[in-house]
């Protein structure tokens, strides 16, 4: 019978085009930063660019899109981070700029009222999902969403939360010496292959050297996720300036957790 709840819960699903164990949006980090807002890149002096309720982010380079942003609006929520930062429900915040470092810092930095609205601690940096949003769209996955969660919990199917920290992924290719943590040691390198260069974050001013993370693909571009998970060695730091990806992983952890060697992955990975 629970095999049979089980194939029930997951073919109705799959007609209300809902997905229980993926991520729906794109995966990110975002972080607070303060006033004076302005001049913006996108309406220089203009009080008037910024909507009303005073929820609008800069936007790094990959979602700047060199200037077309401007005006944008992402569906944003709160889903990970150090001491449990998350706040219930989402918003939708306009982009107004481009981040004023080099390099961005997240992938969207948020007005203080913006980021308040899902943070308990404003200072934290955080994960996040977001989407373009789009109303009509957004009305609709919603009222699937209600109606599979509806479904599966009278079917007794439990979904599936993410448990650890969110990030992203893509692979390297040799020659994998000299490292940062063992310089030309071939011996540093964990038996198997698995191991992964840390974004600055990870990397923890070299601290990170050694520790070992569970990894798994959540989501990414034509469905690229093999099941299961790995552990990986952080062996270096990533090589280059901004890091690609949280984690650079060697071609044989790649290969263990993504059909498509050339994508870039959404992770869940927590150290052990």
């Amino acid at each position: 019978m629970s095999k049979m709840r089980f194939i029930l819960a997951v073919a109705v699903t799959g007609l209300l085009c809902f997905d229980i164990v993926s991520v729906s949006g794109d995966i990110g980090t975002a972080i607070a930063y303060d006033p004076p807002y302005l001049p913006t890149r996108c309406g220089g002096y203009d009080q008037e660019q910024f909507p009303e309720g005073g929820l609008f982010a800069a936007a790094s380079d990959g979602v700047w899109d060199n200037g077309a942003a401007c005006g944008r609006r992402y569906r944003l929520k709160c889903i990970s981070g150090q001491r449990k930062p998350c706040k219930n429900g989402s918003i939708v915040i306009q982009v107004v700029d481009v981040c004023r470092t080099n390099p961005c810092q997240a992938t969207l930095t948020l007005s203080n009222k913006a980021f308040d609205a899902i943070s308990r601690n404003p200072n934290a940096k955080i994960n996040v999902e977001y989407s373009h949003s789009n109303l009509a769209i957004e009305f609709m996955s919603k009222m699937r969403f209600i109606l599979a969660v509806a479904v599966a919990g009278l079917l007794g199917f439990d979904i599936v939360s993410v448990s650890g920290d969110i990030g992203t992924a893509i692979a390297y290719d040799p020659p994998y010496l000299p490292t940062r943590c063992g310089g030309y040691d071939q011996e540093q390198f964990p038996e198997g292959g698995l191991f992964a260069a840390a974004s600055d974050g990870v990397w923890d001013n070299g601290a990170a050297c050694g520790r070992r993370y569970r990894l798994k693909c959540i989501s990414g571009r034509r469905k690229p996720c093999k099941n299961g998970s790995i552990v990986i060695q952080v062996v270096d730091v990533c090589r280059t300036n901004p890091c690609q990806a949280t984690l650079t992983l060697s071609n044989k952890a790649f290969d263990a957790i993504s059909r498509n060697p050339n994508a870039k992955i959404n992770v869940e990975y927590s150290q052990i």
